[in-house]
């Protein structure tokens, strides 16, 4: 299906002309140009330009996986705009049943990722990877690397080179296949969490299409749609808006009503009776087939007396060293002695993956700023409470950090806003406590970008043979927090109201017995019912789709 747009752009200052028409066509982009030349008989020239497209029906590529946000979205949004659905699936073998069969969203097509990936050690194309690399400016063992597959975390498999590239190989030869197939107009996806996520998303990027990712907005329970994780759409326009001049009290207020942290704790609690629901999963898990492991590389090296052993070893590593944090972490510390704030992040997850590849160490990242402060200053360091979901850090990662001189670490449990109202300065890989200690009106030093790396507040630093000097510069930086006022109010303005983690609840324990067994067989008549149970919810993030690819054509066109 075609449709056509005409545009006329136009300025007149003379009638008396003769004119010239001629005619171009664009085979591939199918737009159609008039361009005039013109006689004029006058000095004022009139200036007409005529602009005629043709498009095609708009294409758009979904990441789908046991994430079933962006199903449920497709639903809602095939009754909201015309155009041609694709979609990568992501998936274990049981729930792929659901998704080759469903009836409720009509997909033009659909590649199982995983029929296309295969772990073995035949022989490496080398010239496509080196060719691919270059032709997208993407590091593939950048990728690799930080793939927890591949490397630190995944302990059923060591993976061999050849094995890895091997499978980048297979990766980007399908995902170029599919945009060659398709050409997409747009990428809808949630954030990605795994280099093969990360490789699709830059790989479009790279091709110019359009990207809807949904992300936390880091305002309670709203959420955004953006290109990147890394910088909001158009969040430089912030400081155009009219000051809502609130205090900075107000703004604390604001924050701790609508505490971002608050929304993951909730999600984290809120998955049914832990004993009994991990009682039934490990039993379904045990009865189950187990096919995974002879075609997902996921699952290589995964046989079930193998992960029975891991999980009881990990519970009892976790209760070692839940008591080793107890015992010698502070949960008493004095807030007289200046310092420096160093909230660790979560290890095993996509904000120090992805989002800051090459500051992964975080005890080597400690040694670090503890050797650039001030001698006046102390830095406190904070285990992430986030960190229990991983069976916290080993013991000897912990004596690590606890054996740095001018350190002091504290237990996960101390209220981190006495730390942020106290401290001279925050440094963060790239976490939110970032975001919070710019609304407590701190300086703020990152390692990676971050949608509020924009502020002038925060510094982002790129060598770390600067640290030093960047800190010094930071320590006497004076906040300006009305501009962190007009920050949160283009949050507000640009943020959406869709509850992520609270949506992540609903189907994990709809579906996934409060998100402890993901192989599961899904029926559509259930999925269904899931569905019309949403409905309004899944109308507005979808309504808010449609407007987001609007926002992109004005942007074209104009």
């Amino acid at each position: 299906m075609f449709y056509v747009t005409f545009f006329s752009l136009y300025r007149l200052e003379s009638r008396n002309h003769q004119r010239k028409c001629s005619y171009t066509k664009d085979p591939y982009h199918l737009n159609h140009k008039f361009t005039y030349n013109w006689h004029v008989k006058e000095k004022k020239p009139l200036i007409i330009f005529h602009y005629l497209r043709l498009t095609m029906k708009e294409k758009i590529i979904f990441w789908l996986g046991v994430d079933l946000t962006h199903f449920c979205l497709s639903w809602s949004l095939k009754k909201q705009i015309d155009a041609d659905f694709y979609a990568i699936v992501d998936i274990t073998n049981k729930p792929r049943q659901f998704f080759q069969n469903q009836k409720l969203v009509n997909f033009a097509n659909t590649w199982f990722f995983f029929d296309h990936i295969k772990n073995s050690n035949k022989s490496v194309d080398m010239d496509y990877l080196i060719n691919f690399e270059k032709k997208y400016n993407i590091d593939l063992w950048t990728l690799a690397i930080n793939e927890r597959m591949f490397y630190r975390f995944f302990t059923f498999h060591k993976f061999s080179r050849n094995e890895i590239l091997s499978i980048l190989e297979s990766e980007c030869k399908l995902f170029e296949r599919v945009l060659d197939e398709v050409s997409p107009n747009y990428f809808i996806t949630k954030i990605p969490s795994r280099h093969h996520h990360e490789l699709f998303y830059r790989l479009c990027k790279a091709r110019g299409i359009k990207i809807l990712m949904l992300a936390q907005s880091r305002i309670g329970h709203r959420s955004i749609i953006t290109e990147s994780t890394k910088k909001f759409d158009s969040s430089e326009k912030y400081l155009d808006l009219e000051l809502p001049g609130r205090s900075l009290e107000d703004l604390q207020n604001f924050l701790r009503s609508q505490n971002y942290l608050t929304t993951i704790k909730k999600y984290l609690s809120d998955t049914g009776n832990p004993l009994i629901e991990n009682l039934r999963a490990g039993i379904q898990y045990l009865i189950s087939e187990n096919k995974e492991i002879d075609t997902q590389y996921y699952y290589s090296g995964k046989t079930k007396i193998k992960v029975v052993l891991s999980v009881i070893k990990w519970m009892i590593s976790g209760k070692y060293r839940q008591m080793f944090i107890d015992k010698n972490l502070k949960k008493d510390i004095s807030l007289s002695t200046p310092f420096v704030y160093f909230p660790m992040g979560v290890d095993m997850e996509e904000t120090l993956l992805i989002g800051a590849p090459f500051h992964t160490n975080q005890t080597e990242i400690i040694r670090h700023v503890a050797k650039s402060v001030p001698i006046g200053f102390k830095i406190y360091v904070k285990e992430n409470a986030g960190q229990v979901t991983r069976y916290w850090r080993r013991v000897s990662e912990y004596y690590d950090i606890l054996n740095i001189p001018n350190v002091e670490f504290i237990h996960p449990s101390y209220d981190s806003v006495n730390l942020l109202n106290k401290c001279a300065l925050v440094i963060t890989i790239n976490g939110s406590s970032g975001f919070e200690a710019s609304v407590h009106g701190k300086p703020v030093i990152v390692f990676s970008d971050t949608f509020y790396s924009i502020l002038p507040s925060v510094y982002h630093i790129k060598n770390i043979t600067d640290l030093s000097n960047v800190i010094r510069t930071s320590l006497c930086n004076k906040i300006d927090y009305t501009i962190i006022d007009r920050f949160i109010k283009w949050l507000e303005l640009n943020s959406i109201n869709f509850d992520r983690f609270g949506f992540i609840s609903r189907y994990n324990n709809f579906f996934y017995r409060g998100g402890r067994y993901f192989n599961i067989e899904i029926k559509e008549s259930v999925m269904e019912e899931f569905l019309q149970k949403n409905e309004s919810i899944l109308e507005e993030l979808a309504h808010e789709h449609v407007k987001k690819i609007n926002w992109y054509k004005n942007q074209n066109y104009f």
